[in-house]
């Protein structure tokens, strides 16, 4: 079954736009990366500097293995620059609701 992920990244004041424009192309990466299904950005309607995901993997495995791959290449320090805080993960459980 595949696993759905949550993931904002909070922006220092006024940057989210440039992050959101600077993930145009990483989008690009993520999406051919194995066992990525789907990722999907938005930002927030009250706050264009809180930038989400919501991504969607084969697995945990998939995604883990990308994030690896992100720090080993640096661009999760590249990320980093544009945040005021860490980035939160959040993965999701389906419910039967």
């Amino acid at each position: 079954m595949s696993v759905k992920v949550h993931v904002a990244f909070p922006c220092q004041e006024g940057r989210g736009p440039e992050l959101v424009e600077f993930m145009r192309t990483a989008a690009l990466g993520a999406r051919k990366a194995p066992g990525n299904e789907g990722i999907e950005v938005f930002t927030d309607a009250d706050d264009p500097d809180m930038v989400i995901h919501l991504q969607t993997w084969a697995d945990r495995a998939a995604r883990e293995t990308y994030i690896a791959t992100l720090v080993e290449s640096g661009a999760m320090g590249q990320v980093s620059a544009f945040l005021a805080g860490p980035l939160q993960s959040t993965y999701l459980d389906p419910t039967d609701i």
